[in-house]
């Protein structure tokens, strides 16, 4: 039987969240996702229903077909995907996504650099003049630097580095572009999904934000990770650094 996952806004966030269910619902063999709009029941301390409906576009709809999800209509009643037994660090990792874009045409010694920049939970920010000094001792290195900017500023500049906005308004071209770096600076934000989950050669600086559920001591625990350590899972590329995130 052809099985459709619902996601439902009135319940879940229109953000990169979308990743690990749409990974799980993959795993319970569907094939498809409805994603359930209900203007009366969609959160609005946070978003708009223009931010929502951008964000559906921009992050979760990309995303969905990254993962060979056809987008459907309300299924009928029993079609729906039954929510998991299993946690996502449960299964087979890298976890698989398929881009759309062709490799990013960029020089081999590429580092980027993603910034996360928004008004809430405001201490998983970035420390942006922390990130550009560390940028300028990357280039003193040989690198050539390159800043992705918050999905919600994209017209953000980073002193004389590049400003990517494709990256930081398209996910696929995103994902290209970390695929072709050499390594890929994040802080806990969304789009750091792709270095914990995925299999993109990835540092992230700053795990621990105490004062979050999602990014506190409890949240790394249940992925089996404990302060300090590293992902079960890593790749020889991919470290979590348990430091602030500052050039030093």
């Amino acid at each position: 039987m052809h099985k459709v996952a619902v996601y439902d806004l009135a319940i879940d966030p229109p953000t990169w969240d979308f990743f690990t269910f749409a990974a799980m619902a993959r795993a319970d063999g569907c094939t498809g996702v409805h994603i359930a709009r209900n203007p009366l029941l969609l959160r609005t301390n946070r978003y708009t229903e223009a931010d929502i409906e951008r964000r559906v576009q921009s992050i979760i709809l990309p995303l969905a077909r990254g993962f060979g999800l056809t987008l459907e209509p309300k299924p009928e009643v029993g079609q729906t995907y039954p929510r998991h037994s299993f946690a996502i660090k449960d299964l087979p990792m890298p976890i698989a996504f398929t881009s759309d874009t062709p490799a990013v045409h960029c020089p081999d010694n590429t580092v980027t650099i993603t910034i996360r920049d928004q008004q809430f939970q405001v201490g998983r920010n970035s420390n942006i003049a922390e990130w550009i000094k560390a940028a300028e001792v990357l280039e003193d290195q040989g690198y050539s630097v390159v800043f992705v900017p918050d999905f919600d500023k994209t017209d953000a500049e980073f002193g004389p580095f590049l400003s990517c906005r494709q990256a930081a308004e398209d996910l696929h071209y995103r994902y290209a572009l970390y695929k072709k770096a050499v390594v890929n600076f994040f802080v806990p934000n969304g789009p750091w999904i792709f270095g914990m989950f995925g299999d993109i050669p990835a540092i992230l600086i700053k795990p621990l934000c105490r004062e979050y559920r999602n990014a506190n001591e409890r949240h790394w625990r249940k992925f089996g990770i404990h302060p300090g350590g590293q992902m079960p899972w890593a790749q020889p590329n991919q470290r979590l650094h348990w430091t602030d995130d500052t050039a030093e």
